[in-house]
């Protein structure tokens, strides 16, 4: 397959549009996971609607029952955790651009499978393409956040790396809008076209320079950086030489496979490991996510004035714009600063839609748009920070020799807790009441807030090389 390597072509600010290019087409993924998570909020509701006459693809069974809804709603996550463990393979044996290349025929394959389920009314059909969109999930989430972070030079790699949640959020608001106009399987049809444009621009795509100087392909790496970079093989020869060294290394006492367990159970590794684990946390259980995968159901609990499919569209808007903002801001601001506003925002606003819910009874109608603009204020603060920096961290944090398997297990945890926030969301609510439920996601929000602010260090505007170093100095002053 033909690749654009030809630097010479690329001239004055060649550097940015070409990292700007690869940004976009691997973030193509993230289009496709905002897909996967919207089409839940408004896809469930068309089929599983028996009283809706205007649409005649409702499932034969419905009205399902709230525990096959649940499934439903919950599977990509569960599917995901599969997908991210598989990706510990793809992303070490196949590479960075085959594993976003395959995530994207799963992505595919899944709402086609979706799509076609309105034919038998196939509950069962429905439930496997969920289950197969959560494993292009999960391969999706490491492999396009390391790919972007390696492909990305320091000075724009904050920025870039912010645009898989741009266009996470862009797929979420795409799916809210269409999902208004279209039945559920015509949503899924459609959901078939960014996966295809996915797969279509990774193929003409180079792997990461990183990726190809770990495999000892020195001069397709080389190759791959000057292309990047905007300049010669010869000028990028030294840089390739240091990162061929730098995974010979490694290497050089032991065998490869020892190697490689010990530099995970390595404090350098472990400390940003369980750093990512943490954010990842905190952005799943900040309970922003469950109002994306239930937009339409939260509108329903909390009994806005505002026609619910309206309120789910302008969140979803909303969500967009405040993420498009943090593309610009995080590599001004810094990591650090925009995650604990993004905390306090959403403190503020879940502890007020948990006051509504607590006092809910005795509100009155000319007051029941509040629950709206408290959601509008957690997707702003969401948006600002917990939406991106976390994906950001686990692709610049994570050592470059671990990176493939400290990047799927990072992954696989995220996704873990997004399964078990949207699986047991409804059982909470029934031990604890909403106004309970949404009380916790106040508490983590304020947790996230304190935790940033004591151990996270900001890592805005430093090469991965010099963050690598950060924690291998901490190592060496815990040693002393």
């Amino acid at each position: 397959m033909k690749q654009f390597w030809r630097p010479a072509q690329l001239g004055t600010g060649g550097e940015c549009g070409v990292q700007i290019f690869c940004a976009l087409s691997s973030s193509l993924a993230y289009l496709c996971i905002g897909l996967v998570r919207s089409w839940a909020s408004t896809g469930l509701p068309s089929l599983n609607d028996a009283a809706n006459n205007t649409n005649p693809a409702v499932l034969l069974t419905a009205p399902l029952s709230e525990d096959t809804t649940s499934w439903i709603v919950s599977l990509p996550p569960m599917g995901a955790i599969l997908g991210s463990c598989l990706s510990s393979l793809t992303l070490n044996w196949a590479g960075r651009k085959c594993s976003i290349i395959l995530s994207g025929v799963m992505f595919f394959l899944s709402f086609l499978l979706i799509g076609l389920a309105s034919i038998p009314s196939s509950v069962e059909m429905i439930i496997t393409g969920r289950a197969l969109s959560g494993i292009g999930v999960g391969l999706a989430v490491p492999s396009a956040a390391i790919y972007v972070a390696e492909c990305s030079s320091p000075a724009l790699r904050g920025t870039l790396s912010s645009l898989p949640a741009f266009l996470m959020a862009f797929g979420v608001l795409l799916g809210y809008v269409f999902g208004i106009f279209l039945p559920w399987h015509h949503l899924a049809y459609f959901c078939c076209t960014p996966a295809v444009l996915l797969v279509l621009a990774m193929m003409f795509l180079p792997d990461t320079p990183l990726y190809l100087a770990s495999k000892g392909e020195t001069e397709k790496a080389a190759k791959s950086l000057a292309w990047l970079r905007g300049t010669s093989v010869e000028a990028v020869s030294q840089e390739i030489s240091s990162m061929s060294c730098g995974v010979e290394g490694s290497t050089e006492t032991t065998h490869e496979d020892v190697g490689l367990i010990r530099e995970f159970f390595s404090c350098p590794n472990l400390h940003p490991l369980l750093l990512t684990f943490v954010l990842h946390f905190l952005q799943n259980w900040s309970g922003v996510n469950v109002i994306v995968f239930k937009t339409v159901h939260v509108f329903e609990t909390v009994g806005s004035s505002i026609d619910k499919y309206v309120c789910t569209a302008i969140v979803g808007g909303v969500q967009l714009v405040s993420t498009g903002l943090s593309v610009f801001l995080v590599d001004r601001a810094g990591r650090r600063p925009l995650l604990m506003i993004s905390g306090l925002v959403m403190t503020i606003s879940m502890g007020s839609l948990a006051a509504f819910l607590y006092f809910q009874s005795s509100i009155p109608d000319s007051w029941r748009w509040l629950p709206l603009v408290s959601i509008i204020g957690s997707f702003i603060g969401y948006s600002v920070g917990y939406a991106s920096i976390p994906f950001i961290i686990m692709g610049e944090m994570l050592p470059a020799r671990t990176r493939s398997v400290s990047g799927a297990l990072s992954s696989t945890f995220n996704l873990t807790c997004l399964f078990l926030v949207l699986k047991f969301y409804t059982n909470l609510a029934e031990m604890i009441e909403y106004h309970g439920v949404y009380w916790l996601f106040t508490a983590v929000n304020m947790f996230g807030v304190i935790f940033v602010f004591c151990f996270l260090p900001e890592t805005k505007g430093k090469s991965l090389q010099e963050i690598e170093e950060i924690f291998a100095k901490k190592k060496t002053v815990n040693s002393a």
